[in-house]
């Protein structure tokens, strides 16, 4: 049995359906393309907004780019509150809680809106936040996520910053790199544990916890800092050698 589960949010922890479909409606109606019918929406609970607008409405990226802005303005005031928890789901984090399981939310919302929606669930029940999808290290992602993950450390200091990116440690670091940004080594400083390297289907292995391909590393950022080279995070020992 595993002690540290990440839950996705959107469908898995909060009924979030009615708000994203009805801020889509009135994204679209906003840009002249109505749609009454809610359920066609529900195409857009889960995926990256502006995919969804170029993919489902055939936008190109500057239409779709203003759709994402109508979205947010209803969202921000009228459609964070049309999503509640599933039943019974708060319940089960207190009960995971008690039994010592670290847990964390991983999504693609901005995080302001993560951020509401977690006070809205208890952040008791948070042990720390993981970023995962639509690659956190893309350069544009990091300029943009640097700022939010150096304030979680400055007002949460106690919540844990996992990371997953198909880059290397090393070739963050590689000055010669392009990914390697202004702000990468803020960034790096702000996170706890780094899952790197690519998924490779030929190395898929079901046994590893929280990496999908033996080619992947769990690093302690910190030990690392520490020693000037790369350390591995060490896993509870219960779970060191299990199988599957």
């Amino acid at each position: 049995m595993y002690k540290a589960i990440l839950f996705d949010l959107d469908g898995t922890l909060t009924e979030s359906g009615e708000g994203i479909t009805k801020c889509v409606q009135y994204a679209l109606e906003k840009l002249g393309r109505p749609e009454s019918d809610l359920e066609k929406l529900k195409v857009f609970i889960g995926p990256p907004l502006m995919e969804q607008f170029m993919k489902y409405a055939d936008m190109d990226e500057a239409t779709a780019r203003k759709a994402v802005e109508y979205y947010r303005e209803r969202y921000s005031t009228t459609g964070i509150f049309e999503n509640r928890p599933y039943p019974g789901v708060e319940k089960m984090l207190q009960e995971l809680r008690r039994k010592k399981y670290l847990l964390a939310v991983a999504s693609s919302k901005p995080e302001y809106y993560v951020k509401q929606i977690l006070d809205y669930l208890a952040p008791e029940y948070i042990k720390g936040l993981t970023l995962l999808g639509g690659e956190p290290m893309e350069p544009s992602n990091q300029r943009g996520l640097v700022g939010f993950l150096e304030r979680v450390k400055a007002e949460l200091p106690g919540k844990t910053i996992w990371c997953f990116t198909g880059d290397l440690l090393e070739d963050l670091l590689d000055e010669a790199n392009p990914r390697r940004t202004e702000v990468t080594d803020r960034m790096l400083a702000c996170i706890d544990v780094l899952v790197d390297g690519p998924y490779i289907k030929e190395l898929h292995d079901i046994s590893l916890r929280f990496r999908g391909s033996s080619n992947q590393r769990i690093i302690d950022m910190s030990a690392t800092r520490a020693a000037c080279e790369v350390v591995p995070w060490v896993d509870d020992p219960v779970y060191a050698t299990h199988t599957m």
